[in-house]
């Protein structure tokens, strides 16, 4: 705030811009003119620079008193420079908040938890879950019911499916040896969601994800049914197979296993409504 700054005494501020990548990268000593007086904040931002931000060159070596000749050429002479800029200082150690929960304690935040009202940002309403209950997992009597012999007899080429926890279990296994041998591999990843209209809804808290795909690589093996390598692995997680996608839960929030999406933002929405944060986010094809 403006009132911040004004108490704020800036004896130290060292700044460097990344022309390249349009980030700033500086740190910040800061006294702060409050009780006690010598309180001091250091703090290291990266910030995107801002249009109209202006940046203060100045010289690395002091400048020379003798007087300069108007009469001999002038040379250029490399010179190194250092970017200043003057930035908010964080908040002071003595901080507080003003603002009060109503007396009632209808409010929707706790003082002493003040981001704990929207941990359950994104989580399904209890009518959309009572509503997928009802379509997600089709028992025989219900129409449009496919039975799990459908599947097990089916050969897909080049696909391996997993529909149930013993499969994913020998897919896990081979996923889990490849980030200790080769923690380098990068796995394609993309779902697929039902019940959601994108015309009028967004994905947080709505829509089901059916499955997920991955493709690991030409060279990869899943290790299930001997399809050897190259195959593009398919989790289902409808009917008898609801569920199944949670077996591949730590895999997905391991942060150290690098995985490549299309929509990113999208993927991670649907997947965070049915209790995965997905880690170790390794690109976006769509961007």
């Amino acid at each position: 705030s403006t009132d911040l700054i004004r108490k704020t005494k800036y004896d130290k501020n060292h700044f460097q811009y990344n022309n390249k990548n349009k980030i700033n990268f500086f740190s910040t000593t800061a006294a702060i003119n409050q009780v006690p007086p010598s309180t001091r904040v250091t703090a290291i931002y990266a910030t995107v620079p801002k249009s109209d931000e202006k940046h203060v060159k100045k010289s690395s070596k002091p400048k020379s008193t003798t007087p300069k000749s108007t009469n001999r050429k002038q040379t250029k002479k490399n010179v190194t420079y250092d970017y200043t800029t003057i930035h908010n200082n964080p908040l002071p150690p003595n901080y507080q908040i003003k603002s009060k929960p109503k007396p009632d304690g209808t409010g929707n935040w706790n003082p002493s938890a003040p981001l704990e009202w929207c941990q359950n940002f994104g989580s399904r309403s209890p009518s959309m879950k009572q509503h997928l209950s009802t379509i997600i997992q089709l028992s025989p009597d219900d129409e449009g019911y496919i039975p799990p012999e459908v599947y097990n007899n089916e050969e897909y080429p080049n696909v391996t499916v997993v529909r149930t926890k013993e499969q994913a279990q020998i897919v896990l296994a081979a996923l889990q040896q490849s980030k200790l041998t080769e923690p380098e591999r990068i796995h394609a990843c993309d779902t697929e969601v039902m019940d959601i209209d994108l015309s009028n809804v967004g994905p947080v808290g709505n829509g089901y994800v059916t499955c997920l795909s991955v493709y690991s690589g030409p060279d990869f093996d899943y290790g299930l049914n001997n399809q050897g390598p190259g195959t593009m692995l398919w989790i289902d997680n409808l009917d008898d197979a609801c569920g199944i996608l949670d077996e591949f839960k730590d895999w997905l929030e391991d942060e150290t296993v690098m995985k490549v999406w299309h929509n990113y933002g999208f993927d991670r929405h649907v997947l965070w409504n049915e209790g995965i944060d997905v880690k170790g986010f390794g690109g976006d094809t769509s961007k």
